[in-house]
């Protein structure tokens, strides 16, 4: 109710702009708000005010995003982040639109966040696709529809599956883009998506415009009418209008094109979305001339060639070096120009002091020397920066497919990852905690069901990122032909013939062999009926608790593989009877070596005990959202240190 009074009061101010006390009484309001309401005032203010006074908006919108800096909330962050780049985009800043999208890839990427990636790539395709970069945005499109087709997300794909439709529109493949077009249809449909339907009608309306079956375009240009009645979206409606006046424009109904303009104007005009207002101006102008009013006419086309001078692609991308660099080069223009005057005074008395004058003349040529030596140097820079520009591009291109290649092996590690809902087929409750260092994980789990028997896993493979991927998938495999083909169960033989399988893979057992890739690795095989448990571990402890009491069965002290260690291994084996409501925990390393408190120093396994002890009386969701909690707060602005896997389960 708050966030709905302050809107009211403050689209009051804006109707009635009776004083300035009355905004300063906003601000104030807002100001004594605190934390996560405040953020979400800013942004609602800011979007309620985009459509009409976009300056205001984007103030409102930069204050937010500063709040949720100063939170430390990186969800929020990305939300603000995008409320700005769309207000720079409704103006057609897309130099600053672009800016910001960027950065929103960039979080996004380094979060792992698959679908925010998706996102990010389909805002950008669609700047791109308006500075007429059609490749590039087609790539940015193409990246997002991979990932969302990927994660199944169906909210959103109809969304690029149309952009992709109307940028092969826009560059005259029609066919294929009514096929994208009519995908993108039945999604929207399904999704029942009413702002995706108005959209792709537009498109599909285009499509036949393009055809010149202007009745079929006006039919489909209507429905989508219809459906943008009850949208709040004038940007895209002052683009419908458009497009209905250019058919009136075309079929030679002059009156309607003009009304239909002027009502794409009345939207655009108060969004200062300049593309939409250029598109309107040059169809007015055309209208009026040919009703033969042509001083209206050629107004309409001084308002076209105006607003297109301000937008110019070239000047809105133009990086700021350049820009400084014409700037310092006409200030010694205009230095010169005078010191050329100054120099045609003193001749006139040239007779009276011929000293001086050569003294001054002098000087001239020595500035003009300077000048020259200057402007040779500012276009050398110029040119060098050029061509690190192209380089930073080839760069950013290479690190781009980079990423991609390894949010693609994510994908593939999601999909190889057992399905946890396993364990509810023999406990009461579970969680699974699992925080990656980089995008790929080195920490992994591994579930099995044989007979009465279920067996559970936690691995953490040498290394993290990609290296430790590769193992977990390698292990993945191994402990499936170990467990479920040769039927090893018990798992002190399990990580015998683990480490055998590893060793021969990787040839550790020849003594010049110098890589060193192994694992810790916690295995237990849970029965049933009896609820009897056994445990054997490879440098990873078991804990559990009975009666609220934490036991620690510790694990022998070597490693899985690795060359420190091609000896017969010996695993001992320890069996544990299990109650209902009694719980047990695996983990990896990464909590426990987290680096961070008012020391900077680490977690260590006494605290991690101490966590487990206050938790116990809890649920085990709330159990996961203790420990994530601590460790985040533990670790404050410090990097992650390694891979962080803790799995609890309860009987």
């Amino acid at each position: 109710m708050k966030i709905g009074c302050l809107l009211v009061a403050f689209l009051m101010i804006l109707i009635n702009l009776q004083s300035g006390a009355q905004q300063d009484s906003l601000f104030n309001r807002i100001n004594s708000l605190k934390g996560r309401e405040k953020i979400d005032v800013l942004l609602k203010i800011s979007e309620n005010t985009r459509s009409y006074a976009p300056e205001l908006s984007l103030e409102f919108a930069q204050q937010s995003l500063q709040s949720s800096t100063d939170l430390r909330d990186t969800v929020l962050m990305l939300i603000c982040l995008k409320n700005i780049g769309l207000t720079y985009y409704s103006t057609s800043n897309y130099a600053k639109s672009l800016e910001f999208f960027t950065q929103i890839l960039e979080i996004q990427q380094h979060r792992a966040d698959i679908q925010g990636v998706a996102s990010a790539y389909n805002n950008i395709g669609i700047i791109y696709d308006e500075l007429e970069k059609y490749s590039t945005a087609l790539d940015f499109y193409q990246r997002s529809l991979e990932l969302k087709e990927r994660i199944g997300d169906q909210s959103t794909i109809a969304n690029t599956i149309n952009n992709i439709g109307f940028l092969y529109n826009k560059t005259n493949n029609h066919d294929k883009a009514y096929e994208y077009f009519n995908r993108a249809l039945v999604i929207d449909e399904q999704q029942k998506d009413s702002l995706g339907m108005f959209n792709t009608l537009n498109n599909i309306g285009l499509y036949y415009f393009h055809q010149q079956f202007y009745d079929s375009a006006l039919s489909y240009f209507n429905k989508a009418l219809v459906l943008g009645e009850n949208l709040n979206n004038n940007y895209d409606k002052a683009h419908l209008y458009n497009n209905i006046s250019n058919i009136h424009l075309r079929k030679g109904d002059l009156e309607s094109a003009i009304s239909s303009y002027n009502q794409s104007l009345a939207l655009s005009e108060p969004l200062d979305a300049k593309s939409r207002m250029i598109t309107s101006y040059k169809g007015l102008a055309e209208a009026y001339k040919r009703l033969g009013r042509y001083r209206t006419a050629l107004d309409y086309y001084k308002k076209q060639s105006d607003l297109k001078d301000l937008v110019n692609i070239e000047r809105n991308t133009r990086k700021i070096t350049e820009i400084e660099t014409n700037y310092q080069i006409q200030q010694r223009e205009k230095e010169i120009e005078i010191l050329k005057k100054e120099s045609e005074i003193q001749g006139l008395n040239l007779s009276k002091n011929r000293t001086v004058s050569y003294f001054l003349m002098g000087g001239i040529v020595l500035i003009f020397v300077l000048a020259s030596v200057l402007y040779q140097r500012y276009q050398y820079r110029i040119k060098s920066n050029a061509a690190l520009e192209e380089q930073n591009k080839e760069i950013a291109k290479k690190n781009i497919d980079i990423l991609d290649s390894i949010m693609y092996a994510k994908g593939i590690q999601d999909a190889i990852r057992p399905d946890p809902a396993l364990l509810k087929t023999g406990f009461k409750d579970y969680f699974i905690l699992s925080q990656a260092r980089d995008i790929v994980n080195g920490d992994f789990y591994w579930l099995a069901e044989v007979e009465q028997f279920i067996i559970i896993a936690v691995m953490d493979c040498t290394g993290h990122g990609v290296p430790g991927a590769f193992m977990t998938v390698m292990a993945n495999s191994l402990l499936n032909q170990i467990v479920m083909e040769q039927g090893v169960t018990a798992p002190a033989e399990i990580l015998k013939t683990l480490h055998t399988e590893i060793t021969t893979t990787l040839h550790q057992e020849k003594y010049n062999q110098i890589n060193n890739e192994g694992m810790d690795i916690g295995i237990c095989r849970f029965q049933r009926e009896t609820k009897c448990l056994s445990f054997a571990g490879a440098k990873r402890p078991f804990y559990y608790f009975q009666e609220n009491k934490l036991k620690v069965i510790k694990g022998n002290t070597q490693s899985v593989a690795g060359i420190f260690y091609r000896n017969n291994p010996k695993f001992d084996e320890t069996t544990v009877q299990l109650n209902p409501g009694d719980t047990f925990y695996l983990f990896t390393d990464g909590s426990i070596d987290q680096f961070g408190g008012p020391e900077n120093k680490k977690f260590m396994s006494w605290r991690f005990k101490h966590h487990l002890n206050i938790i116990q009386p809890h649920d085990m969701e709330s159990q996961q959202e203790h420990l994530e909690a601590e460790i985040s707060s533990w670790k404050g602005k410090n990097e992650q240190t390694d891979d962080i896997l803790i799995m609890g389960v309860r009987v």
